[in-house]
């Protein structure tokens, strides 16, 4: 059966509820089992202790990659045949993996409407210790690196950044936004059709899916708190404040540096680090004040 929305097929093979999510994740399992294989083949599953690492320079043009890369350019002409051209897709690895898509939509001539939608880094570090048992840590880098990577992989062409808590605070709004950036409907906000599709958006937006909210955990990483606050600033304004261009630079040299100060580390040397770490944190803020390039990046959070 294919799945439609305000006139945009979402496919047909949908991942259905679990015991996390009752009412389904609106993701095409074909997409998802795709790009859990290509994650798998770069070594950067979302599982996996290297899923935070940068990725590999050029990965998505690697040889192994291209019968994937096939295969998802062949789910894009089927949904767009079946769905008269209006079709779209969502899964959170998107947001990492757009240099491969944007190669598909190149070959394929297509022009894509790119739409994001900001949750509070603390709500998301909730639900994966719940969920999958990750460290505050381990999900707010993985919440900034996702943001950071789609807003650059987008460069600024982004139709519409959505704050996931506004549909709890000002659905109407947030409605109107959605659908004037995706184009399906060109209604008025008085118009019947406009009414319509309101009124089938409120009925997917149910206040029980709003499983954590962001007292539950704090943050525990520097960047994460003010790209979230440049993120929602985008989401009312409808423009990328060139703050949060600065600050995916430095997140990312940042990240880089510090990844390859701990490549050059024996495993014994970085085994009694971590023994170490997890014995005293401020031990760890010593060891990483030795890195030059962290401190001047970093310095001044917490």
């Amino acid at each position: 059966m294919a799945h439609e929305i305000l006139g945009i097929g979402l496919g047909s093979q949908l991942l259905q509820g679990d015991k996390w999510n009752a009412d389904g994740y609106w993701e095409d399992i074909r997409i998802l089992d795709t790009h859990e294989r290509v994650l798998r083949l770069i070594g950067r599953e979302v599982m996996s202790p290297d899923a935070t690492c940068p990725y590999p320079a050029q990965w998505w043009r690697a040889a192994d990659l291209r019968f994937l890369k096939c295969q998802l350019a062949d789910t894009v002409r089927e949904e767009l045949d079946r769905h008269h051209g209006l079709w779209g897709f969502k899964d959170p690895r998107t947001a990492r993996l757009l240099p491969l898509w944007q190669d598909i939509f190149a070959e394929l001539d297509i022009t894509p409407c790119y739409l994001l939608t900001v949750r509070d880094p603390r709500a998301v570090s909730a639900s994966l210790a719940r969920r999958n048992g990750f460290s505050a840590a381990r999900s707010q880098l993985q919440w900034l690196f996702h943001y950071l990577d789609a807003v650059r992989h987008t460069g600024g062409r982004l139709s519409l950044i959505a704050d996931y808590d506004r549909w709890f605070t000002d659905p109407q709004t947030q409605a109107h936004a959605l659908i004037r950036a995706c184009g399906a409907i060109t209604a008025t906000r008085d118009s019947l059709e406009f009414s319509e599709a309101l009124a089938t958006i409120q009925r997917l937006v149910k206040r029980r899916l709003r499983h954590h909210d962001s007292s539950q955990t704090e943050i525990a990483l520097p960047f994460i708190e003010e790209s979230h606050t440049l993120l929602t600033h985008a989401a009312r304004t409808g423009h990328i404040p060139a703050a949060l261009w600065t600050l995916e630079a430095q997140a990312r040299q940042a990240h880089e540096s510090l990844h390859a100060q701990v490549q050059q580390l024996d495993a014994d040397t970085l085994a009694e680090r971590c023994r170490r770490f997890l014995a005293d944190r401020q031990h760890l803020r010593h060891e990483l004040q030795s890195i030059p390039q962290f401190v001047r990046l970093m310095g001044g959070a917490g």
